[in-house]
């Protein structure tokens, strides 16, 4: 033996090993689910330049292989468009010149807002082998969903923009306002994701229930056809006024058409918004804990 080896050496314990414990402890209280749900939504917002490249992916992967890419998005939104205002300013005896500008701008970001809800359902159901796979905050893939469709509204906005220089839509003081309406509608859309999100992955027929009251909603808010038109119909301007929708609606519509908003849209507006974000956080809170088993 060298003087630079050293000799192995072989211990053995007598002793035996230590026998496995378990205790059971009682669920997390509401204190540190909400204290977990807050975490979840910190590293979430720190990771936001994850949550755009992967919203991109997505549009990426949907096209992938066409030769227009999203602009297919904007094309077909433009032929729809066309058709129906002709048709249906005929049909309503509308003046053309007021009703395109107004059906271009209410069927675009209704799609935004309908789509945003769909997918929403499918937050979590979609993102199942990455949940699996890799630890993420969950609301990472709530803020993916509404990045996703913002990128298509912004594909979609040329449509207003070429229709509003056509008929020559004045911009006026009031526009501005449209900005804080949209920030609500994004923040709804995060809690829409949420609140969704959680729900139907745990039942899987909520998705079929929204999509049936957004189709009812659609043909009972402002869309295809303009307040003005049903003066005079106390019943009809009461169902208008109990949509939380319309009053989401025409926080920002009614600036981007050079209309003054009313307080009582913007109390609606944030009225239904508060109540939407305090049920998605206490849902979020309580359930998160249980979606990748529910996935």
């Amino acid at each position: 033996m060298t003087d630079t080896q050293v000799p192995s050496v072989l211990i053995f314990s007598t002793s035996p090993p230590p026998e496995p414990r378990f205790e059971i402890r009682s669920g997390l209280g509401w204190r540190d689910q909400f204290r977990l749900a807050i975490a979840d939504l910190r590293e979430a917002a720190r990771m936001s330049r994850l949550a755009w490249t992967l919203s991109v992916l997505d549009i990426k992967l949907r096209y992938r292989g066409s030769l227009l890419g999203p602009l297919w998005l904007t094309l077909s939104t433009a032929v729809m468009i066309g058709s129906i205002g002709f048709i249906y300013s005929y049909l309503f005896h509308t003046n053309m010149t007021t009703y395109f500008p107004f059906l271009t701008f209410s069927l675009i970001f209704w799609s935004f807002l309908s789509t945003t809800m769909t997918d929403g359902c499918n937050t979590f159901i979609q993102a199942e082998g990455t949940i699996k796979a890799m630890k993420l905050p969950l609301s990472l893939y709530a803020t993916r969903t509404v990045l996703r469709n913002l990128i298509i509204l912004a594909h979609n906005v040329v449509v207003i923009v070429l229709v509003f220089l056509l008929f020559r839509v004045p911009i006026n003081g009031w526009s501005i306002l449209a900005v804080p309406g949209f920030i609500v509608w994004l923040i709804d859309g995060f809690s829409v994701c949420l609140l969704f999100g959680v729900f139907c992955t745990r039942f899987r027929d909520v998705p079929q229930i929204i999509m049936s009251i957004l189709q009812i909603a659609f043909f009972i808010t402002p869309i295809m056809w303009q307040p003005s038109q049903i003066k005079g119909q106390p019943l009809v301007t009461l169902l208008i006024e109990v949509n939380p929708l319309e009053s989401l609606m025409h926080i920002v519509r009614a600036p981007i058409l050079g209309e003054p908003i009313g307080w009582l849209a913007w109390s609606d507006a944030l009225l239904f918004s508060g109540l939407l974000c305090v049920g998605s956080l206490l849902t979020f809170a309580r359930l998160r804990g249980r979606v990748a088993f529910w996935i």
